[in-house]
């Protein structure tokens, strides 16, 4: 299998393979560390290419490739801070790493003043902590909401009236056990209309949309509640456990525990 040296250079058709994508950026940048100039811990270095690549992902409202590339960044292991003198250096390593992420978005979504502000408030937020730990769950959380705050905004402005009235109702309703056939008529138009509707318009079918919900969903209850993987399945709208625990690890690369594991406050 071929290293990827310019994910621009992909084939078209590689978009609708999502496992290899998944792969291939994993291997891309599986060596991915962090040094200090002079110890050689601590002090985190990514390439250009890593958000180039976030930039053509988030371009292309590839969901899985862009949470696969911030679940690359959330691994990357750290040595153990000692002193303040280290402590600063990494604070100003995420901080360097923050400003690369909000010129991606700032050229995928416009709204300079508001990913500023974004900015600004995680700068503040980060000199009050001292756990690098902490610090780095926090900066991908960040990241992690100003891209779905933009999808929204996004989604607002570009869809049509009838593709925001289904997508609002798909929100309010997404852990309950929905069929196209009843969204159609309460939309008032046919099946085949909507379906093709929300493809052409979002690229997700209805079943897509309602599973990314749910594993976003899951995501925050794994990492701010204790509640076991079964309650969270439930919760969020699954009949099963492993058939839940099947479809998270498609969409985040971890099974359920792992996530938590990794990201629990």
């Amino acid at each position: 299998m071929h290293q990827i040296k310019n994910i621009k250079n992909y084939p078209a058709n590689l978009e609708q393979n999502p496992e290899y994508i998944v792969e291939m950026l994993k291997k891309k940048y599986n060596k991915l560390t962090v040094h200090n100039r002079k110890t050689h811990t601590n002090y985190i270095r990514f390439p250009y290419e890593y958000f180039s690549d976030l930039k053509f992902f988030l371009e292309r409202e590839n969901p899985l490739a862009v949470q696969t590339l911030l679940n690359i960044a959330g691994e990357v292991t750290v040595e153990k801070i000692v002193g303040k003198s280290e402590l600063r250096e990494f604070k100003n390593a995420l901080i360097v790493f923050m400003t690369l992420f909000v010129n991606v978005m700032i050229e995928v979504y416009g709204d300079r003043d508001n990913q500023t502000i974004a900015f600004s408030r995680l700068i503040s937020k980060l000199e009050d902590i001292d756990d690098y730990e902490k610090m780095k769950r926090m900066v991908l959380d960040e990241m992690s909401n100003m891209i779905r705050k933009q999808s929204i905004v996004k989604t607002s402005v570009s869809h049509s009236m009838l593709v925001q009235n289904a997508l609002k109702m798909i929100q309010g309703q997404f852990r309950k056990q929905m069929r196209l056939k009843s969204l159609a008529q309460e939309l008032s138009v046919s099946e085949s209309y909507l379906s093709r509707c929300l493809k052409r318009e979002t690229g997700m079918t209805l079943s897509e949309h309602i599973l990314k919900l749910r594993i976003d969903e899951a995501k925050q209850l794994l990492i701010k509640t204790d509640a076991s993987v079964y309650d969270i399945a439930t919760a969020v709208g699954f009949n099963y456990q492993n058939h839940f625990a099947s479809v998270f690890k498609k969409y985040t690369g971890l099974q359920p525990l792992v996530y938590r594991n990794r990201h629990f406050r």
